[in-house]
């Protein structure tokens, strides 16, 4: 899913595409929400992540409440006043992103997990270069028949190409 949001129509798109005829009788002059042939030349491998390793794990309420006070002169100085919701954590404010990512990294962390922005039951990682990663598997071309491709286009209304 967190690949494929970059594909999904913006709103601004979306109230335009609202006030279009009906797509029988109107063709666009580029495409909204399809996504791209070479997007499945990207490859995809399995790995295992160290356990031992120090990891930053934003879905812990704990966390959001270490990083609030850390981080609290960096985001004012960056701009951010906010109250720093946990939402907020993992909102597309690249103020409060970039900082938290700076941070960890400084602080020795191997990467960081948090929640998708899409389904809060998913889990999403945020891997540094010095982490500890052991392969799994062998790299494989994106499928357009995978399964979960086609449940999350269908989630985003993309299309393929």
């Amino acid at each position: 899913m967190e690949t494929l949001q970059v594909f999904r129509p913006a709103l601004g798109e979306l109230a335009i595409l609202k006030s279009l005829p009906p797509p029988e009788e109107f063709e666009l002059p580029f495409p909204i929400g399809r996504v791209p042939v070479d997007y499945f030349e990207k490859r995809i491998a399995p790995f295992r992540l160290d356990r031992s390793h120090a990891w930053l794990d934003l879905r812990s309420p704990q966390t959001h409440a270490l990083l609030r006070g850390t981080l609290a002169v960096e985001l004012v100085t960056a701009g951010y006043s906010g109250a720093f919701n946990f939402g907020e954590i993992i909102g597309s404010d690249y103020r409060i992103t970039r900082s938290v990512a700076r941070w960890a990294y400084d602080a020795g962390y191997g990467g960081i997990a948090y929640p998708s922005a899409h389904d809060s039951s998913l889990i999403c990682w945020a891997i540094f270069d010095r982490a500890p990663v052991t392969p799994a598997g062998m790299p494989e071309p994106i499928r357009p028949d995978d399964p979960d491709l086609i449940a999350a286009m269908s989630v985003f209304g993309l299309v393929l190409p």
